[in-house]
């Protein structure tokens, strides 16, 4: 599925690396053209950026926040400066990316990277070890040919995976 997956995504970005000329510089240059419908397409496209990003820094801040409390007791009535401490978490890390010259080429360089990695590479490689440490069950074909779908699948993501990260590496250098 993963494969199948990513072969669309690629056909998806190549498409529309073919079919729309790239700007001189970020996103927001699409607004200098004038024209509705790429002003409209460039907004719509920042107003789902942000609710994205609203709606992971959120859910990385609840994954941290028990973690938080745990080492500081004091907080844990404090259900205000919580939230207050979320809100200029965002405003300062929204600060910081348009402080940033290229912030979309950073983040599309660690997305390159991290989804590589944690996509493809580690939870195949984690399948594979298990199936020969033989702590996967003893299905005896199955096994055999889903270890090599996932050595497949790894290997699909070190090529396409290398490509990501090389390419958004040079955009970013560039």
């Amino acid at each position: 599925m993963a494969v199948v997956f990513t072969c669309f995504y690629l056909t998806v970005a190549i498409a529309g690396n073919v079919l729309v000329p790239v700007p001189q510089g970020e996103l927001s240059l699409s607004l200098i053209s004038g024209e509705l419908l790429d002003t409209t397409a460039v907004l719509l496209y920042v107003a789902q950026l942000v609710v994205t990003y609203i709606i992971v820094f959120f859910a990385f801040v609840d994954a941290g926040q028990p973690m938080l409390l745990a080492r500081l007791p004091l907080l844990k009535d404090q259900r205000c400066l919580l939230i207050l401490l979320r809100v200029a978490s965002i405003i300062l890390a929204s600060a910081l990316a348009i402080q940033v010259p290229n912030f979309g080429d950073f983040i599309g360089f660690l997305g390159a990277l991290g989804n590589t990695v944690g996509i493809y590479l580690l939870p195949n490689a984690a399948y594979c070890l298990m199936v020969r440490n033989g702590r996967m069950g003893a299905e005896g074909d199955r096994t055999f040919r889903d270890w090599w779908v996932s050595v497949f699948i790894f290997v699909f993501g070190v090529l396409t995976g290398s490509v990501a990260v090389v390419g958004s590496f040079l955009q970013l250098i560039k």
